[in-house]
């Protein structure tokens, strides 16, 4: 339906790339101030929508549509690689932040966690701040711009680089195998579509004489399978009238019999 058609992902994100731009000359042409207000950036975010419209390739894409079709068949490892991303963010997180503590006070003061040597502040202020430094661990990322200094908080930090590698290395054995099954299923699909297509030429471009006598075949084949019907028709009508002498007879028994 024309409804179902307009709320189309891709006709909402094609919406949305050019709708913030409307509103903003609407409203610079109707109001008496500058429109370059906080809730305008809101619009302006939404203009990057636009971005999104690369998705459109996926209809002339095949690679690209293989890859769509592979991650959605591996949300499960997804999920997985998810859920031991957060576990892992939590729990060393917690370690390091608590293991940064044998090397640093808290400043009254100031409210933050000092080195005892340097008297700076430390990166490791609490546990969701320690977030960032144990995500960009995890992920093998290594800014640098945070790292721990005392010695257990570098024990933390190889014991999560170990697990953040044993994390990793499960979902991504699941997502790589999705996409080696459905890249084969395309292939073998795409071979077949080219066997249907060449059987279908070569069925159009048929020699009229080779046509000819095909169909003379067949001709000949219906007129064996009507002669043969006719037969067995016969033999059905020479059965009927044999029982029906029979029943004629029966019945003229009878009738001498009483």
């Amino acid at each position: 339906s024309r409804l179902k058609w307009i709320f189309k992902f891709l006709n909402v994100v094609d919406f949305l790339s050019f709708f913030p731009a409307y509103i903003q000359f609407i409203l610079d042409a109707t109001l008496q101030y500058n429109t370059h207000v906080a809730y305008l950036t809101v619009l302006r975010v939404l203009r990057l929508a636009q971005i999104i419209r690369i998705l459109k390739l996926a209809k002339h894409s095949t690679m690209f549509r293989v890859l769509i079709s592979a991650f959605s068949e591996s949300l499960h490892g997804l999920y997985i690689l998810l859920f031991l991303l957060m576990l892992e963010t939590i729990v060393f997180s917690s370690a390091m932040f608590y293991a940064e503590q044998s090397v640093s006070y808290f400043d009254t003061e100031t409210l933050n966690w000092r080195y005892v040597d340097t008297n700076q502040t430390t990166p490791f202020q609490s546990i969701p701040g320690t977030f960032w430094w144990c995500f960009v661990t995890i992920t093998t990322v290594g800014y640098g711009d945070t790292f721990p200094l005392s010695v257990e908080g570098k024990i933390v930090a190889c014991v999560t680089m170990i697990f953040a590698i044993l994390a990793f290395a499960f979902p991504i054995t699941i997502i790589g195998s999705k996409f080696s099954e459905v890249h084969s299923r395309y292939w073998e699909e795409r071979e077949e579509r080219k066997a249907k297509a060449k059987r279908q030429r070569k069925r159009v471009i048929m020699n009229p004489k080779e046509l000819n006598d095909r169909l003379k075949v067949e001709v000949q084949l219906l007129a064996l399978k009507l002669q043969e019907t006719s037969k067995a028709i016969e033999k059905m009508n020479d059965l009927l009238e044999v029982e029906l002498v029979k029943e004629h007879q029966q019945e003229s028994e009878m009738q001498v019999i009483i």
